[in-house]
């Protein structure tokens, strides 16, 4: 059923809300004492981030789990603006498992991987991976 839920913040929008009817109001007590809404969330991650412009491989390789902004990927520098947290720790490379595993394995699980340059082997058919 949709409601219209008052957020902790103040803000106010109709939200489809999947309970019995006995118990929507205390849904709307939980929303209205607990939840901030999805701008007001967003803006508070924001303010505990700085803006950083990086090579797009730089990002998919360390700093993958962070929101990027809307619509910054530079196609002629291959760029893009990433919101770094402040106490963000990268992890690089050399600190992670690296390990050699089947070809079709990485296709499959790529988002799991950083492959190391150069390091197909066509006669195993195996690459040389770092996991994430």
């Amino acid at each position: 059923m949709r409601a219209e839920v008052e957020y902790s913040c103040g803000h106010k929008e109709y939200k489809k809300i999947d309970c019995k009817l006995k118990e929507l109001e205390g849904k709307l007590k939980w929303y209205k004492e607990s939840v901030i809404c999805p701008e007001c969330k967003k803006k508070a991650e924001l303010a505990r981030t700085k803006e950083v412009e990086m090579l797009y491989r730089e990002y998919k390789e360390k700093y993958c789990d962070c929101r990027t902004k809307e619509n910054s990927y530079n196609k002629e520098n291959k760029t893009i603006i990433v919101y770094v947290p402040y106490d963000y720790k990268v992890k690089e490379p050399r600190e992670m498992e690296k390990k050699r595993i089947p070809y079709g394995e990485y296709k499959f699980m790529q988002f799991q991987y950083i492959q190391v340059k150069d390091s197909y082997d066509p006669v195993t058919k195996t690459i040389e991976v770092y996991v994430k």
